[in-house]
């Protein structure tokens, strides 16, 4: 269990890169234009009278302009895009102590606040899941209620031993509404769990999306040559032995975790650290706009 000022600092931060999160995704003019459309796999079709419920920042001003009533009073348009349907979205977050080290708990509510904001944008429903020993599942949310309970969890300081993503796979194969789904996970799953997965999702026709949050330290020798001790922070067991040996057979797992996602063509992005997450805002909801129109292509580089 994690102490009082770990938690709260967890807490704090967590809640600073939502809100940051919130603010990059919205600032991104996303809708304005149409160079900036096309760039996330949006675009304009069509024009309806202005409700009070639209953002005004959609307001196609040339054609308000030249649609002046009898009373000489504008009448506002604003402009219907093609992904405006509403999308159904399935959100899954590895809630295992392995992701509280550092900064991955941050990157990765940093990412998901990028997309949950979009995705209230785009006026999508959320179908929450967190993992851990077992799936908690939180259908039929909001995109700003489902960031508010993945925060209130994790201020909780409910994190889990273990979480195995054979439960969401299991998951899956229960979904019949067709939708999307983004994992926000890290390398401390087995192959064996990630290709159940991603096989699942494919079988039942799931767009799936992979978000890595990862501690450089985790996947990179600090030092050359060496003995060390590794603390497994799911177990809190100690592994004593050669760094090179031990760093080696993680190189071997991550490489070929990676090189299961490249083959079965699943788009994801590794986030090492907070400010990698940030500098690749776009790229991440680049890659969610594609998981939402259901484009399974090649991960991003």
């Amino acid at each position: 269990m994690l102490n009082r000022i770990d938690l709260e600092d967890i807490c704090r931060t967590s809640r600073v890169y939502a809100k940051l999160g919130q603010v990059h995704s919205s600032s991104l003019d996303i809708g304005i234009h149409r160079s900036r459309l096309s760039g996330l796999g949006l675009e304009y079709v069509d024009f309806r009278e202005y409700q009070p419920e639209d953002d005004i920042r959609y307001i196609d001003w040339r054609l308000s302009a030249r649609s002046i009533d009898i009373y000489g009073e504008m009448k506002l348009f604003t402009k219907v895009f093609f992904s405006e349907r509403r999308s159904d979205l399935i959100i899954a977050i590895d809630l295992s102590k392995s992701m509280v080290v550092k900064d991955k708990i941050a990157s990765t509510i940093y990412a998901l606040s990028l997309i949950l904001e979009l995705a209230r944008r785009l006026n999508d429903r959320v179908t929450l899941i967190l993992l851990g020993d077992k799936l908690r599942v939180y259908p039929s949310l909001k995109p700003g209620e489902a960031l508010a309970k993945a925060l209130n969890t994790i201020c909780s300081g409910t994190f889990y031993d273990r979480s195995s993503l054979e439960l969401l796979a299991q998951l899956f194969k229960k979904i019949h509404k067709r939708g999307s789904a983004m994992l926000f996970a890290d390398y401390g799953h087995s192959l064996g769990e990630l290709l159940s997965v991603i096989s699942t999702a494919r079988v039942q026709r799931i767009p799936l999306g992979i978000v890595l949050s990862v501690y450089r330290w985790e996947i990179e020798p600090p030092i050359d040559r060496g003995f060390l001790a590794l603390v497994d922070m799911e177990f809190f067991s100690e592994v004593f032995g050669d760094i090179g040996e031990a760093y080696n057979a993680i190189k071997k797992h991550v490489a070929m975790f990676r090189t299961y996602l490249e083959t079965y063509r699943v788009p994801y992005i590794e986030l090492v650290g907070i400010k990698q997450a940030i500098e690749n805002k776009m790229r991440i909801l680049s890659m969610f706009m594609r998981i939402r129109e259901g484009l399974l292509s090649r991960s991003l580089p």
